[in-house]
């Protein structure tokens, strides 16, 4: 896969990993309790009172908007390369980029990864293929796939979070104090 992230591939990797984590356990605890609502909805109104519980779905809720920031964040940068080294809008990238525009974008990421990179530095570590010349058009396709579904699911957390998460919390809380 590219490197977009400009040297924080790994934190992004520890958080993308912990978010799906937390993303998994409240999709079990989201079937969980619709089990319990159908058997026993006496017991997830007890359930939803005890003060840890509420905790630990707060705490998951959180590392989950972590990720999806992480994962939104991470796909501005990729687009905002992509278009800084193309010129070309978010449309045509899509449609694929030629051979100029690909090298130049993979001279633009080594650069993001390596800023203090010298252009004879930098043609020498081409040379010796350490780095790609340019990276071929199914690489970028492939990045650009997994970048738009992380885009997909960090809207999928927030509006999980704005419907019943932290941000709706914040924003009763809010909403209580201006009331």
């Amino acid at each position: 896969m590219i490197p977009f992230t400009g040297g924080a591939s790994t934190t992004l990797t520890y958080v993308s990993s912990a978010a799906g984590v937390a993303s998994g356990l409240q999709c079990a605890n989201s079937l969980l309790r619709v089990e319990r609502e159908v058997v026993n909805p006496e017991s997830l109104d007890a359930f939803d009172s005890e003060e840890w519980y509420q905790n630990i779905t707060l705490a998951l809720d959180i590392v989950s908007m972590a990720g999806a920031t992480a994962a939104a964040a991470s796909t501005v940068r990729a687009m905002k390369t992509l278009r800084r080294s193309s010129g070309r809008s978010t449309r045509e990238l899509l449609r694929g980029l030629n051979r100029s525009e690909r090298r130049r974008l993979t001279e633009e990421i080594i650069r993001i990864n390596n800023p203090t990179i010298s252009n004879q530095a930098l043609k020498r570590l081409v040379r010796s293929g350490a780095y790609p010349k340019r990276y071929a058009q199914t690489e970028i396709t492939q990045s650009l796939a997994v970048r738009l579904k992380d885009a997909l699911a960090a809207s999928l957390t927030l509006t999980g979070s704005v419907m019943a998460g932290s941000i709706n919390r914040v924003a009763l809380g809010v909403y209580e104090v201006i009331e």
